[in-house]
């Protein structure tokens, strides 16, 4: 829910969000939502500050023991091992994934937008043992 609205507050007219889900386990520990929502939030705000995209799509899913979480855009693109430690958007999404045993993968290039994967661990679901 907070990712979807998390979409809503950010589309506009020129500038789409997509959003998809599958196999998300309906119960996560908070610093794990927390930070994959930290992690959309920062992605959409550098897509609407520096990529001039107009399309981004975000996908979360639930794969084995992970949560997979694709985030692509449509804009101008960048050099990553230019910009990286330029700001603390980039920095900061690596040190959050970290913090939680979580990674980040970027691509990018100048023209050909750009793809953040990140990948994060989700603890088996706890069976509560039935009363006898």
């Amino acid at each position: 829910p907070a990712l979807a609205s998390l979409q809503r507050e950010l589309s506009r007219p020129d500038f789409t969000i997509t959003f998809s889900h599958t196999n998300v386990p309906p119960a996560l520990p908070h610093e794990i939502t927390l930070c994959v929502y930290r992690i959309v939030q920062e992605a959409l705000q550098n897509a609407i500050r520096h990529s001039a995209a107009r399309k981004v799509s975000v996908d979360l899913r639930g794969v084995a023991d992970r949560l997979a979480l694709t985030i692509v855009d449509d804009g101008v693109g960048f050099d990553i091992d230019a910009e990286w430690g330029k700001g603390l958007g980039l920095l900061s999404m690596a040190e959050r994934l970290e913090s939680i045993d979580g990674s980040v993968r970027l691509q990018s290039s100048p023209g050909a937008g750009t793809r953040v994967e990140a990948s994060v661990p989700v603890p088996p679901v706890q069976e509560t043992a039935a009363a006898v």
